[in-house]
């Protein structure tokens, strides 16, 4: 039982997602990972092949003993760009947001056209062409649930989104740019 808790720890966070306590989605990998006990000897588990498991500010993922080499560094940036613009444009709506928050998509839209930023709407076209606003911020949420930063609070309502603890990760990202 818990070799196959670890297995599927493994799984999930060798494709790079950052697992947070708050999600429903991982809820089980998350509370695992949150045993202390069971963090160490997972840490202990992936240390002997390259990886370290870092657990910080309610979120899990893996990251390599040794520092990134230039195509490394590169191939992340680009597997995240998107992520990383999208956190940025979601931290310039709402500056204070933090994980626990709620995100409803009626108001993001109501929000952005408040905002009227040239910068805002710059980086929506960079990431959604010349898609009209409603469809862009489909995909806009869209992209932030494929990367676990936002979870639809449940599936029958379309419209509240849950922030995730990973939305910490992205945002000291975005930061630190």
């Amino acid at each position: 039982m818990v070799d196959d808790i670890r297995a599927e720890v493994f799984e999930v966070l060798s494709k790079g997602v950052v697992i947070s306590l708050n999600s429903d989605r991982y809820f089980e990998i998350a509370n695992f990972l949150n045993i202390d006990e069971n963090f160490v000897i997972f840490d202990d588990i992936v240390s002997a092949i390259g990886y370290q498991l870092i657990g910080e500010n309610g979120y899990f993922y893996l990251s390599k003993n040794r520092r990134l080499d230039s195509s490394e560094m590169d191939s992340f940036v680009t597997t995240h760009k998107k992520s990383i613009i999208a956190i940025s444009i979601l931290k310039e709506i709402y500056p204070l947001i933090s994980a626990g928050d709620t995100i409803l998509f009626v108001e993001f839209i109501k929000d952005m056209q408040t905002k009227e930023s040239d910068l805002i709407q710059q980086k929506m076209q960079f990431l959604f062409d010349d898609m009209d606003e409603k469809s862009a911020s489909e995909e806009f949420f869209k992209l932030l649930e494929k990367n676990f930063i936002l979870e639809r609070i449940s599936t029958k309502d379309k419209n509240s989104y849950k922030v995730l603890n990973s939305i910490g990760y992205f945002v000291n990202i975005v930061e630190s740019v």
